[in-house]
């Protein structure tokens, strides 16, 4: 599917803004458009991200948006004046045909060795209908983004792990927390030997950082893992998150796995990717800052959720 015209997405966030109005004024069921919702919300930020714009809305699914109406918007016209604070003014930017462009990396990513052990702590992760990647980090926990343990319409789906190195063994893995308004997401498997990556409790790093991205785009068997080189170009909010930019190859597939330094230690998650080589070059796209990992895995420990498994 090629890229929307400006009146197409302006009609897209219309649609949304009335969506939202609709559930927030005792129209539509969250129960009946909360797939709609999210499939076209997922379409309107990859297409503001295009243009250099921010999508905001920082409602992931309608059960957030009724969280928000019920703690302090009462009425219905303060629901609809809400989102028309929200939405109009991206409106009439979309419809003015406004573009924020996005530098260009200030020098080109370099290349560095990682070891192989490294490496095999990234794996596969496959759904039904597409797959991303995962690494661990231990006691049968990896970490992903969440929008690759769901289907297109935010569906639970069965998950399988995968080996490079064993792609005939498959390994079932469950989402043991989910965080979608981060897009992260912890998996648990007990079944498949892997290597733990150390992940530092960094921030976002400063422009100019160099990094790579450890990965599977396209994946099909017998593929290895893919190292692609990038650079830090600054930080921006993507979708309600905040991501480091870079500039650099990451392709489809490659959501999910991490970000490494030299030394092989997480510095983030690969949050976004291209269709295809030239695509993810032309396009700057992002990670989630690995202090964000640290903070959401010390939770699942502090609730003991990994001794329920």
């Amino acid at each position: 599917m090629g890229r929307m015209t400006d009146r197409e997405l302006a009609d897209e966030i219309g649609a949304q803004k009335q969506l939202l109005v609709s559930v927030g004024t005792g129209g539509s069921r969250i129960e009946d458009v909360n797939a709609e919702y999210r499939a076209r919300r997922a379409r309107i930020r990859d297409e503001l991200a295009v243009r250099g714009l921010e999508d905001p809305n920082p409602y992931v699914d309608l059960w957030n948006w009724h969280a928000r109406w019920a703690d302090g918007l009462p009425t219905w016209a303060s629901r609809r004046a809400h989102i028309a604070g929200l939405y109009d003014p991206l409106l009439e930017a979309v419809e003015r045909g406004d573009r924020v462009p996005i530098p260009p990396p200030a020098e080109p990513a370099v290349a560095f060795a990682i070891p192989a052990p490294i490496l095999a702590g990234v794996c596969v992760v496959e759904g039904p209908t597409h797959s991303g990647t995962v690494f661990s980090i231990g006691f049968g926990m990896f970490v992903t983004c969440e929008h690759t343990t769901t289907g297109d319409r935010g569906e639970a789906i069965a998950l399988e792990l995968i080996r490079a190195d064993r792609p005939t063994e498959r390994h079932p893995a469950r989402v043991l927390r989910a965080w979608a308004d981060e897009d992260l997401a912890v998996l648990f498997c007990s079944t498949i030997e892997a290597p733990t990556l150390t992940v530092l409790a960094s921030p976002i790093p400063e422009p100019g950082t160099r990094g790579l991205v450890i990965g599977f785009p396209d994946y099909a068997p017998g593929n290895s893992v893919q190292q692609v080189p990038v650079v830090t170009t600054g930080q921006r909010r993507i979708a309600g998150i905040e991501v480091a930019v870079v500039g650099g190859g990451i392709r489809v597939g490659m959501s999910g796995g991490p970000v490494v330094d030299q030394f092989g230690q997480v510095i983030g998650v690969a949050q976004r990717g291209g269709t295809s080589h030239d695509d993810a070059e032309r396009e700057h796209h992002g990670f989630i800052p690995a202090r964000r990992v640290r903070d959401l895995v010390t939770a699942i420990v502090e609730a003991r959720d990994i001794l329920r498994t």
